[in-house]
């Protein structure tokens, strides 16, 4: 390596920091997205999700981006602290666009300013402060070593590595919680009960409410978890007003659709079309 060593023995200028800020950014962000994407069709191989093809590779893509730009503003500045800040703010905003306008398209029908801030930005930035960190300690690594005339390239590989395995594990908390997980179980089978329905008669009672369910609810479907269900038009009694929980969301290749309401009060969901 002492040719090398030679040639970078002055480190790193701005311009080549910034880049390796990008390049770490990018392949994080794409591997995180490739993960976020699959992982929750892999747990549900057994459930239709609604994951159209197109709209997975714009959120992978996206999200590629997105670590993009936010790997090369925490490379951008000397000022260690202002790079990290910023890095952070811009990623979990953009991260949260995505998510809001890519991944969840259709799962959302109101967005405030407060629930946008609490809910999907705040915690992003919390975790890409860290995330931002490590990445410019990474780089204080390849300019420590490209100072050397004799730097080691596993001390400059083993690092990036490091990155690349944090990426898998961002994208891994993607998969639903607990509750959505029961949630879309719980949908899929009250969807397979209510096919096998001659009659309304022998329909389950929360599928009542869905008007046309015999007649409309044909073909192949598909199922989306939306962590905002009291923005459907789906009527809650009183004691499920303002509490957390998860609408499932029922498309038919027909265009029949409909949305089941899981809030942790309720022993039995609230069903009807939106």
């Amino acid at each position: 390596m002492r040719i090398w060593g030679v040639l970078f023995n002055r480190g790193m200028n701005n311009e080549a920091r910034r880049n390796l800020g990008t390049s770490l950014g990018l392949a994080m962000g794409m591997i995180c997205g490739i993960i976020s994407q699959y992982v929750n069709s892999f747990i549900f191989s057994n459930i239709p999700l609604y994951q159209p093809l197109l709209e997975r590779l714009a959120a992978i893509l996206s999200m590629t981006c997105c670590g993009a730009v936010a790997g090369r503003l925490a490379a951008w500045s000397n000022n260690t602290i202002r790079s990290i800040v910023s890095s952070a703010a811009v990623g979990a905003l953009l991260s949260a666009l995505i998510s809001i306008f890519i991944v969840t398209r259709g799962a959302q029908n109101q967005m405030g300013v407060l629930r946008f801030i609490f809910i999907y930005w705040l915690p992003r930035a919390e975790i890409l402060l860290a995330v931002a960190w490590l990445v410019r300690q990474v780089i204080h690594i390849w300019e420590n070593e490209l100072r050397s005339v004799m730097f080691s390239l596993p001390k400059m590989i083993l690092p990036c590595v490091g990155l690349l395995v944090i990426a898998v594990f961002l994208g891994l908390l993607s998969i639903y919680p607990k509750t959505g997980r029961n949630a879309l179980h719980h949908t899929q089978e009250l969807i397979i009960e209510g096919l096998s329905a001659r009659d309304y008669t022998q329909l389950a009672p929360v599928l009542l409410p869905v008007d046309g369910f015999i007649e409309e609810a044909q073909g192949r479907y598909t199922l989306q978890l939306s962590d905002n269900p009291h923005s459907f038009p789906i009527q809650l009694p009183l004691r499920a007003f303002g509490k957390r929980g998860y609408a499932v969301l029922v498309r038919f290749e027909n265009g029949f659709r409909f949305a089941c309401v899981y809030i942790d009060t309720l022993e039995q969901p609230a069903c009807g079309e939106y």
